[in-house]
C-alpha cells in the first residue's frame, strides 16, 4: 500500500508540474521563447525534461527562454542532490494536496560490479513450519519473478540532447526509460531476447503492428495537415507572447477509430512525428503490393525499405530506429521462430550477414553507403521471403510461417498493447475507451497469432499485474473464492458449516498463505544473500539477517493489517517462522565462535538486531490470546548474549592493560609544553583521551547484547588509567618543604661597633641542596607547572564529557533481554541504565583535585622560596626596613604573576594565585621571624611594615580584578597580628612571652609562617630576637644566653646547639625535617635546656623581675 501511494504521489506531482510549466509558457510572462529544433506545438515539448529553476530564472531576469538550454540544465541538475528554496531543502509541496507531499523520489544506484569472490559458505535453503497442528504446507513456487530495477543513465540522456536537430523520437524514448520500479514490475518468465530488445523497443514495435492491422481494414489515414498547420501557428503565437487576434475555441476531441488510435498513441507514449512517419511508411509499402493485405507484410522489413534517413531530424535517431527494426527481424525470423530452421541454415547465415551490411552502410560515405544499403535491403527482402514462405509442417501444404510466429515475441507485443487500457497518469484506473481499445486490438490477432484463449490469458495477466499492489483486494477475493468452494450445501441451500468453523477455516487458510509466502520470500533472500556476499565481500549471514528484517518489517506494515482481519496471530506466525528459519542457518556459525573476528563482529550484531525485532513483533500481539503463548514458546533464543559475555570481558581486560601501558609511555615522553596559544595543556592527556574514546567507540560499535557490569568494568579501567596519570604528574615533583631553606640561628641584638668580618662566625648551610636537585628545580619552571595544571583541568572537563557520553550511548544501546520469555514490562524495566555512572569516576575526581591542589601549593612555594629567594628571603628588610622595602619584591612578583596568568587556564587562575598569596605571606613572616642576624626591627618600623603589608594586599586584589577581598583578608589576618607585635613595647612583649610559656605547647607547620599565631611563645621569642632594643637583648642574654647578632653572619651554625632549633618552631617539626638535615644528639639536649630556661625565666619574672 505504501508503494502504491508513492506512485500516486509521483504521478500527481508530475501532472501538477506539467500544468504549472504550461501556464508559464503560455501566459505571456516570458518575452521570447526559443523553441527546440523539430518542435511544432506545445505537445511536442516534453515538459518533464524542462528545468523549472531555469524557467523561473528567465522569468526573474526578463530574458529569452531557450528550451534546448532548459532541457540541458535539467540533466545537469540531476547530477546534484534535489534542493528547494526552503531551509530544509529536502521536501516539495503539491498544488493539488500539500498534505500528501513528502521527500522527493530517490533513484536507485547502479548495480555494483561483481568483484573477486571471497571465501564464504553459501547458505542453504531451509523451510520450516510454525509450531501449529498443520504440517502439510504447500511449497513456495511461483512462475513469476521481479525484474531488476531499470537503470537510468544521465550521460545517455545528455547525449540524446546534445544535437540541436533532435526530434521527438529521442524525447519519447528518454521519457519511456524513466519507468517506476515497484511491485507491479512483474513479467512472464519467458526466454530472453538474444538481440537485446528492450521494453521500449517492444512498445514501439507493438504500435507499428497495430497500425498495420488497422491499415489492413482500410482505416489507416494520415492526419489533416491543415489542422496541424493551425495548431502550429496557435502554439507559436503563445510562445512568442502575441496577444493579437481573438482566442479561438479548442477543437473537439476526435471520435471513432481516429480518436481510439490517438488515445492509443498517447497511452503508448508515441510521438506524433513517429506516428506520421510509420503511417506513411506502411501506406507506401502497401501501395506497391495491391494484391496483398497490409497485415501480411513483413512490418519491420517494409518500414526499413520505405522510410529513408532523411525523414529523421538527426542521424542518431535514425540509427536507433533502424537498430530496433533489425532486432525485431532477427528475433522473429531467426532466434525464436515458431518452427526450426534446420533446412534453412544457409539462409540464416546469409540473413545475419545482410543485417550486418545494413548497419555498416551507415558508416560509409555517400554514395557508397546508400548503394550498399539499397543492395542489402533487396537481398534481405529475398531471403526474408524465403524464410517466411517455408512450410510450417510437412503434412500441411499451403500453410506458411510469417515473421511474428514466435510465441514469446507475440505475447509480449500483445501485452504492450493491452497495457494501454490503463491510464498512464492514473495507474490502476481503466480508460473510458477501454472497451473500444480491446475491440480494436482484435485486429492484431491475425498478425500476432492471438486466439481468444491466448487473449483471455494475456488480459488476465495484465489485470493481475496491474492490481498486484492491491494486496487487500487479492486476499479478499481469494478468501471469498475459498468460502464459495468450501461451503457444503444441501438441496435446500442451507449452509452446514457453523460460523466458528468458518472463522477457524479462514484463520487456517491465512496461516497457510503466510507460511507459503514467508518461505518463498526467505528462499529468495537466501539466494540473494549468497550472491551478494560474493559481490560485496561480506558474510552471507549478515546480509541474510538484514534482508530477513526487511521482510519482517514489510510484512508487519503491509500485510499484517490485512491478514489480521482473518487471523489475529498473523504477525506472530510470520515472525516466529522467520526466527526459526534464520536460527537454523545461524546455529552452525554460533557453535564455532570462540573469539572476536571480522565475521563474528559482522554477523552477531545483525543476528541480535534481527532477533530483537522479531521478538518485539511477537510480543506486540495481544497476550490474552492463548495461541500467542504457543509462538513465544516455540522461539528458541539464539543465546548471543551468553556467547558474547566472556569474549567481551576478555577484550575489556586486554584493552585496559594497553591503555595503562600507553599512559606510562605518554607521561615519559611528555615535555609539558602547551600545544598552542589556545590549547594550553600537554599532548599526553589528549593522546590518552583519544585512546579512551577509540576504545569506547569499539565497545559500543560491537552492537552486541551487553550488561551494565561489562560497561562498568571498562569505565573502571578508564578510571584507574586516569588516576595513574594524575599520580604520575605529581610524582615528578618534590616535597615543597625541601624548597624552604632552614631557618638561621636565633641571636640577640647587639650593635656592631669594633668586630670586623674576620672575627665573625661563618656557619655552613645545613640545608644545602646538591646540584642535581637544583637542576631539577629549575626544570620545574612556572610555565611547565602551569601546563601540568592545565592538563589536569582538561582531564576533569573531558572526564565529565566521557561520563555523559557513556551514559547517553548506554541508554541508546539498551541492554538486551536476558530471555525472550520476559514480558514487555520486565524488559522495559531491565533496559533502564543502572545508577552507577555518578560514582564510577569518583576516584579520578578525587585524585585529580588533590593533584591540582598539591601542584598549586608547590608552584607558590617554588616561586617565593626558590625563584624569588634572593629578592624576598635574602634582600627584603636586610640592614634596615627603610632601605629595603617591599616595592622591589612586588615589581618582580608582578612579572611572575603576569607570566603565570598568560599560561594558566582561567578556571584555575584564582586557585594558583591564592597559593602564591599564601606563599608570599609565608615568606613575609619568614623575614619577620626568621630573618637572621642581619634583620632587626624597632618599634617605629611597625608603621612601614603595615604599609608594606597593605601594598601586598592591594597587589593581589588588583583594584577588584584580582582575588576576592575576603580571600585576601583571611590570608593577611595572621600576618597583620605578627606585624602588630612590633608596635608593642619590649616590656609588653616579654610579659606576653612569659604568659604564653605557661600554656601547653601545640605543634604547628613550620613551613606555613603565615599560619603562626601572635600569641605563641615561639613567635614572641623570635620577635624579641629581631628587636633592636637593649632591654630585649639584655633579657635574651640573661634568660636564654643567646649569642649577639653582631658576631654572626646570616648562615646558621652547624656547631651551635641552637642551630637545629633555629630551623623549626616545635618538636614535631624538628622530627619531621629529616630530609633537610640531621638532628644532632647535643641538639636535642640543647632544645630541652632552652625549654627549661624559658620556664625558669617565667618563674623568676613573676617572683621578682629581671
Amino acid at each position: 500500500m505504501r508503494r502504491q501511494s508513492e506512485v500516486e504521489l509521483l504521478q500527481r506531482y508530475r501532472r501538477d508540474r506539467q500544468e504549472l510549466l504550461r501556464f508559464i509558457l503560455t501566459s505571456g510572462i516570458i518575452e521570447r521563447i526559443i523553441t527546440q529544433p523539430g518542435t511544432v506545438s506545445l505537445d511536442d515539448v516534453d515538459l518533464d525534461l524542462v528545468s523549472v529553476d531555469y524557467v523561473l530564472q528567465c522569468v526573474k531576469k526578463g530574458g529569452a527562454l531557450n528550451l534546448s538550454e532548459a532541457v540541458r540544465k535539467y540533466y545537469d541538475d540531476m547530477k546534484f542532490p534535489l534542493m528547494t528554496g526552503s531551509k530544509l531543502g529536502a521536501k516539495y509541496l503539491l498544488v493539488s494536496n500539500p498534505e500528501l507531499s513528502g521527500p522527493p523520489p530517490q533513484r536507485r544506484p547502479p548495480p555494483v560490479a561483481v568483484g573477486t569472490p571471497i571465501k564464504s559458505t553459501n547458505l542453504t535453503k531451509t523451510q520450516v513450519s510454525t509450531p501449529t497442528k498443520s504440517t502439510n504446507l504447500p511449497k513456495a513456487h511461483s512462475p513469476l519473478y521481479s525484474t531488476p530495477s531499470q537503470q537510468f543513465s544521465v550521460e545517455e540522456e545528455i547525449d540524446d540532447f546534445e544535437d540541436e536537430d533532435e526530434d521527438e523520437d529521442s524525447i519519447a524514448e528518454s521519457v519511456s526509460r524513466r519507468q517506476f520500479n515497484d511491485i507491479t514490475d512483474l513479467v512472464l518468465e519467458l526466454p530472453t531476447f538474444k538481440s537485446g530488445l528492450s521494453s521500449d523497443d517492444l512498445r514501439e514495435t507493438a504500435y507499428e503492428v497495430l497500425l498495420a492491422s488497422v491499415g489492413a481494414a482500410g482505416g489507416l489515414i494520415l492526419p489533416n495537415k491543415e489542422n496541424k498547420k493551425e495548431k502550429k501557428s496557435k502554439f507559436m503565437r503563445k510562445l512568442t507572447g502575441s496577444k493579437s487576434g481573438k482566442h479561438k475555441p479548442q477543437p473537439q476531441r476526435a471520435t471513432g477509430l481516429t480518436g481510439l488510435l490517438n488515445t492509443m498513441r498517447v497511452q503508448m507514449q508515441i510521438s506524433e512525428t513517429m506516428d506520421i512517419r510509420t503511417r506513411e511508411g506502411l501506406l507506401s509499402a502497401a501501395a506497391g503490393r495491391v494484391s496483398k493485405r497490409m497485415d501480411t507484410l513483413l512490418v519491420p522489413l517494409e518500414l526499413l525499405c520505405s522510410i529513408s534517413p532523411v525523414e529523421f531530424s538527426d542521424k542518431r535517431s535514425y540509427l536507433r530506429w533502424q537498430k530496433r527494426q533489425i532486432k525485431v527481424l532477427e528475433e522473429g525470423l531467426l532466434n525464436h521462430p515458431a518452427f526450426g530452421l534446420k533446412a534453412s541454415e544457409g539462409m540464416e547465415v546469409e540473413f545475419r550477414a545482410l543485417l550486418v551490411k545494413i548497419e555498416e552502410a551507415e558508416g560509409l560515405p555517400s554514395p557508397a553507403g546508400s548503394t550498399q544499403r539499397a543492395e542489402a535491403l533487396r537481398a534481405l527482402r529475398r531471403v526474408a521471403v524465403e524464410l517466411v514462405g517455408r512450410p510450417t509442417r510437412v503434412d500441411v501444404s499451403g500453410e506458411i510461417c510469417h515473421w511474428a510466429d514466435g510465441y514469446h515475441l507475440n505475447v509480449q507485443l500483445y501485452e504492450k498493447l493491452l497495457c494501454s487500457v490503463f491510464d498512464i497518469l492514473d495507474e490502476g484506473n481503466l480508460l473510458e475507451e477501454a472497451e473500444g481499445i480491446l475491440e480494436l486490438l482484435k485486429s492484431t490477432w491475425r498478425i500476432l497469432g492471438i486466439t481468444q484463449t491466448v487473449h483471455d490469458m494475456c488480459y488476465t495477466w495484465v489485470l493481475f499485474r496491474q492490481e498486484s499492489n492491491n494486496v487487500e483486494g487479492i486476499v479478499t477475493a481469494a478468501m471469498v473464492a475459498r468460502r464459495l468452494l468450501a461451503d457444503e450445501c444441501d438441496g435446500t441451500g442451507v449452509v452446514r458449516r457453523s460460523s466458528t468453523a468458518k472463522m477457524a477455516a479462514d484463520a487456517k487458510q491465512i496461516e497457510d498463505y503466510i507460511i507459503s509466502s514467508i518461505n518463498a520470500a526467505y528462499e529468495r533472500a537466501l539466494g540473494a544473500a549468497n550472491a551478494k556476499s560474493v559481490a560485496e565481500h561480506e558474510h552471507p549471514l549478515r546480509i541474510l539477517a538484514e534482508d530477513v528484517k526487511i521482510i519482517a518489517e514489510r510484512d508487519a506494515t503491509i500485510f499484517t493489517p490485512i491478514f489480521s482481519r482473518w487471523n489475529s496471530q498473523s504477525i506472530a506466525i510470520s515472525a516466529s517462522l522467520l526466527h526459526s528459519l534464520y536460527g537454523r542457518e545461524l546455529k552452525p556459525f554460533l557453535d564455532g565462535v570462540s573469539h572476536f573476528s571480522e565475521d563474528v563482529t559482522s554477523v552477531l550484531p545483525a543476528a541480535d538486531i534481527l532477533e530483537q525485532c522479531l521478538i518485539e513483533l511477537v510480543y506486540s500481539v495481544d497476550e490474552e490470546d492463548e495461541l500467542n503463548g504457543c509462538y513465544k514458546q516455540g522461539m528458541s533464543p539464539y543465546q548471543i548474549e551468553a556467547i558474547c559475555a566472556p569474549m567481551i570481558m576478555r577484550w575489556i581486560n586486554n584493552q585496559v592493560g594497553k591503555i595503562i601501558e600507553w599512559v606510562e609511555r605518554a607521561i615519559q615522553q611528555e615535555k609539558w609544553d602547551p600545544l598552542s596559544s589556545q590549547l594550553r595543556h600537554g599532548a599526553s592527556i589528549v593522546e590518552i583521551y583519544r585512546i579512551i574514546e577509540e576504545t569506547l567507540d569499539q565497545f559500543f560499535n560491537f552492537n552486541l547484547p551487553m550488561r551494565f557490569p561489562q560497561l562498568k568494568g571498562l569505565l573502571t579501567g578508564f578510571d584507574n588509567a586516569l588516576k595513574l596519570y594524575s599520580q604520575n604528574v605529581v610524582s615528578q615533583l618534590v616535597d615543597k618543604d625541601i624548597l624552604i631553606p632552614p631557618a638561621p640561628i636565633l641571636t640577640r641584638y647587639k650593635k656592631d661597633t669594633a668586630m670586623n668580618s674576620f672575627t665573625r662566625k661563618k656557619i655552613a648551610d645545613t640545608g644545602s641542596i646538591d646540584e642535581s636537585r637544583c637542576s631539577h628545580f629549575n626544570d620545574l619552571s612556572t610555565s611547565k607547572l602551569c601546563v601540568r595544571l592545565n592538563s589536569l583541568h582538561y582531564l576533569l572537563i573531558q572526564l565529565s564529557i566521557l561520563e555523559d557520553n557513556s551514559r547517553a550511548r548506554w541508554v541508546q544501546t539498551r541492554p538486551r533481554r536476558s530471555s525472550i520469555e520476559e514480558d514487555l514490562e520486565s524488559i522495559s524495566a531491565s533496559s533502564k541504565p543502572v545508577d552507577g555512572f555518578s560514582t564510577i569516576f569518583d576516584g579520578t575526581n578525587e585524585a585529580v583535585n588533590g593533584a591540582i591542589m598539591k601542584i598549586c601549593d608547590f608552584t607558590g612555594v617554588k616561586i617565593i622560596f626558590w625563584d624569588m629567594r634572593q629578592q624576598f628571603l635574602y634582600s627584603l628588610y636586610k640592614g634596615s626596613v627603610s632601605e629595603a622595602r617591599v616595592e622591589t619584591v612586588i615589581h618582580d612578583l608582578d612579572s611572575v604573576l603576569g607570566q603565570l596568568c598568560d599560561i594558566i587556564v582561567h578556571p584555575l587562575r584564582d586557585q594558583v594565585v591564592i597559593a602564591l598569596l599564601q606563599a608570599s605571606m609565608d615568606g613575609f613572616v619568614r623575614v619577620l621571624l626568621d630573618g637572621g642576624p642581619s634583620r632587626v626591627f624597632s618599634q617605629e618600623d611597625s608603621r612601614m611594615l603595615d604599609e608594606d603589608l597593605q601594598l601586598l594586599k592591594d597587589f593581589f586584589m588588583a583594584g577588584g580584578d584580582g582575588l576576592p577581598h575576603g580571600v585576601v583578608e583571611s590570608s593577611l589576618a595572621p600576618v597583620q597580628q605578627i606585624t602588630n607585635l612590633y608596635s608593642l613595647g619590649t616590656h609588653t612583649v616579654i610579659k606576653n612571652l612569659m604568659h604564653a610559656s605557661e600554656q601547653p605547647v601545640v605543634g604547628s607547620d613550620s613551613t606555613r609562617y603565615g599560619k603562626k599565631s601572635a600569641k605563641d611563645a615561639d613567635t614572641l621569642l623570635r620577635v624579641l630576637c629581631h628587636r633592636s632594643d637593649r632591654e630585649a637583648s639584655k633579657f635574651l642574654k640573661k634568660q636564654y644566653s643567646l649569642p649577639k647578632s653582631a658576631g654572626y653572619e646570616d648562615a646558621p651554625s652547624k656547631e651551635s646547639p641552637f642551630s637545629a632549633f633555629a630551623g623549626a618552631s616545635s618538636v614535631s617539626d624538628l622530627l619531621k625535617r629529616t630530609t633537610s638535615f640531621h638532628f644532632p644528639a647535643d641538639g636535642q639536649r640543647s632544645f630541652r635546656l632552652l625549654k627549661q630556661k624559658i620556664q625558669e625565666a617565667t618563674l623568676e619574672f613573676k617572683q621578682g623581675g629581671w
